[in-house]
């Protein structure tokens, strides 16, 4: 999937997701997000049905903070460019099967492109996790960031 298909695949999202929450549709906001990351018709249903469901709704309208600060497509280097704080950028470095609707690599090159912006940025992968990683894992990347 191309840049320009991504762009409009989040846009598309953007404005479904606004009127969503506009109009209290908590769980059609969050049907939305999972169906942008990849999630099938069978796993949307199946969140429907499970215990933390309730608990997504309560947090819906975070999405749209969510989608304000990754603005409308690439990194905005030009505000990135001005961070001079040491920064860490760090992915997994085991693809989420959840996250099928991005293209393989998305997250990698996103990241890749924001370390190229900053002035400090140091760019990790946290090996053996995926969108979602193990925090015993992130703590020895972030351990080495924080200590020289």
């Amino acid at each position: 999937m191309g840049d320009d298909v991504m762009v409009k695949h989040w846009s598309e999202y953007v404005d479904r997701l606004t009127a969503a929450l506009a109009d209290d549709r908590r769980a059609d906001a969050i049907a939305l997000f999972m169906w942008l990351a990849g999630s099938s018709d069978d796993d949307i249903a199946a969140a429907r049905g499970s215990s933390f469901w309730p608990g997504l709704l309560a947090l819906s309208p975070t999405l749209a903070h969510d989608a304000a600060c990754l603005g409308a497509g690439p990194p905005p280097v030009a505000r990135l460019a001005a961070i001079t704080q040491p920064t860490l950028v760090a992915t997994g470095g085991v693809p989420d099967p959840h996250m099928g609707g991005l293209r393989p690599g998305f997250f990698d090159q996103a990241a890749d492109a924001i370390v190229a912006a900053l002035p400090n940025g140091e760019r990790r992968v946290v090996e053996g996790q995926s969108h979602v990683a193990d925090p015993l894992a992130f703590a020895v990347v972030l351990a080495r960031f924080f200590t020289p």
